[in-house]
């Protein structure tokens, strides 16, 4: 009944997603520069929400199937694990239409009411930022308790606490030096509306420690999974990792388009919808890979 009720709450944003995705009026600006009518402009719009959509629902079915592997398994020692990794794609897969439906409302402010911009923003900035660091911090706890579970743990990881800080100190530095750029942007473009300081501290530090607990969370699963038996087992925690990985990697592709503001809303049509399918396949390859890692791990408990 409870899995229920997430299911139909998740619809019902996929639902506000798309509605407003085609029914908010486009940026006549944008249109303008595009070369392109209302009608065009919706008609690509569609291009972009189906597959999104679909990419949702298909992430929707991972949690769902991960989730009913951890209720079956709570009783044995990896099952509290299975449990708070799954908590963590409820809060991730829930973050997807979430996001969505603030981006729209956002789009609509920048052009249809400018005086909310800075508001929508500031608060679209925030709520995705907790939703993020809250289902990375799940999933690093799960990967963490289901690598403990093991009898040898794997010395790869250990020397990672040193030669891993490399990682985090460049991704910090690029991060903070893309946010920093977007100062320069035309007015009304600006992706915080937050004074620099502010937003390392708030938005910079907070988003660089939730990918790196995501990474080591995906590492941690890797391991995981060669510690323990059963070739469909051992593919089923695989494409875990891989999937989770992958879907960091797009979050920390997508912050850093977001920081170059108004440099993305110059970008001509095609590059635009290059990089705009590209991210959707990336998140294609990431929730279809954690898709099926837990449909296997699904059918490996009823068999």
């Amino acid at each position: 009944m409870k899995k229920r009720i997430y299911i139909w709450v998740f619809l019902a944003l996929l639902a506000v997603y798309i509605t407003l995705a085609l029914v908010l009026p486009p940026d006549p600006q944008t249109a303008s520069r595009l070369g392109l009518s209302d009608l065009a402009v919706r008609l690509l719009n569609l291009t972009v929400v189906i597959p999104i959509s679909l990419v949702y629902l298909t992430a929707l079915y991972g949690f769902v199937h991960i989730d009913t592997y951890a209720n079956k398994v709570l009783d044995t020692k990896e099952g509290p694990h299975f449990k708070t990794l799954a908590n963590g794609l409820a809060v991730l897969v829930f973050s997807l239409p979430v996001t969505s439906v603030l981006g729209s409302l956002r789009s609509y402010a920048r052009h249809a009411q400018p005086d909310l911009l800075a508001s929508v923003s500031i608060m679209r900035n925030y709520v995705v930022l907790v939703l993020a660091v809250a289902a990375l911090v799940l999933i690093a706890k799960g990967a963490q308790g289901l690598y403990g579970t093991l009898k040898r743990q794997s010395s790869e990881l250990r020397h990672l606490s040193f030669y891993g800080m490399i990682g985090p100190v460049l991704l910090a530095s690029l991060y903070t030096w893309l946010v920093i750029a977007q100062g320069y942007a035309t007015p009304g473009d600006e992706p915080y509306f937050l004074p620099d300081w502010l937003i390392i501290l708030t938005i910079v530090v907070p988003y660089v420690f939730a990918w790196c607990l995501g990474i080591r969370a995906a590492l941690q699963l890797r391991a995981f999974r060669r510690g323990v038996k059963g070739v469909v087992y051992k593919r089923a925690i695989n494409s875990l990792a891989v999937g989770i990985a992958v879907v960091i990697l797009v979050a920390i592709l997508i912050q850093g388009v977001t920081s170059l503001g108004g440099a993305l809303n110059r970008l001509n049509l095609t590059p635009l919808l290059a990089l705009v399918y590209f991210l959707v396949s990336l998140y294609v390859v990431g929730y279809g890979l954690i898709a099926r890692g837990a449909k296997k791990l699904k059918q490996m408990e009823e068999a």
